[in-house]
């Protein structure tokens, strides 16, 4: 997992997360719960190509706590802050 990645090359302080897995964002992002939990300044970005596959993805993010933003240029963005 991405978790254990970072753990493993000591990197604690993550602000932004740029996710290009080409269909397994979904997966990367269930591997991120101490990223996610331990910098409450995180953005992660990424793509989602349909409805379907965006609300499984938002699904994980929200369970984490975070919110959901659509971007231009077809990206999204997850954050704990609101948009501004």
């Amino acid at each position: 997992t991405l978790d254990n990645v970072l753990d493993n090359l000591g990197i604690h302080d993550v602000n932004i997360v740029k996710i290009d897995v080409e269909g397994a964002e979904q997966k990367v992002m269930a591997g991120m719960g101490k990223i996610i939990s331990s910098n409450k300044s995180i953005e992660i970005f990424f793509e989602a190509w349909d409805e379907s596959y965006l609300n499984q993805c938002k699904e994980v993010l929200n369970s984490y706590g975070l919110k959901v933003y659509r971007e231009p240029c077809s990206m999204f963005r997850a954050t704990y802050s609101s948009m501004s």
